[in-house]
């Protein structure tokens, strides 16, 4: 993220600055709901004269015993007269809803501007299987959902010489 402090810097920076901030923070921090498992954020996007951060949030909610995670990303879009972002836009990915993952994991991926891809991860226990998706993100909000990266072996058993063409 070019040009962004690391968060824990400006963290650290606005703890030392104001005795009154810590305070805020635990009580910001006391109001994210539970079921609110996890939050990255990174990436830049613009679209037009906005432009901001994307945001992915992992909501788990349970019926019984049973849990379902659902992802949603927003866009938060920076104004030059409020130093806290807005909510530009929330796009739920229904593909994760339509799989019923009992949890998942986030990762983000952030190379070029404008573009985000988020890497999903769950596990299930009941039936030991891992399930991993890729969504790739463009400054307008539309995603895909892409196939992930085929891993390269490792080791060249094959006995054969490596030829370069």
């Amino acid at each position: 993220m070019r040009g962004q402090l690391p968060f824990a810097i400006v963290l650290a920076l606005g703890l030392s600055a104001a005795p009154g901030f810590a305070q805020d923070i635990m009580k910001s921090a006391s109001q994210v709901p539970t079921d609110v498992s996890e939050i990255v954020s990174g990436g830049n996007w613009s679209e037009g004269d906005n432009s901001g951060v994307f945001r992915a949030i992992v909501v788990t909610t349970t019926d019984g015993q049973t849990s379902q995670a659902r992802v949603v990303v927003q866009m938060l879009a920076f104004e030059k007269s409020n130093p806290l972002p807005k909510v530009a836009k929330t796009i739920p990915i229904k593909e994760v809803e339509e799989k019923k993952l009992p949890n998942a994991f986030l990762a983000m991926d952030v190379e070029n501007d404008n573009e985000l891809t988020l890497i999903i991860t769950s596990y299930d226990a009941e039936k030991d299987q891992d399930t991993s998706m890729m969504v790739k993100f463009d400054g307008t909000g539309k995603y895909e959902i892409v196939p992930a990266p085929k891993e390269e072996p490792a080791d060249d058993s094959s006995g054969k010489p490596d030829r370069k063409e």
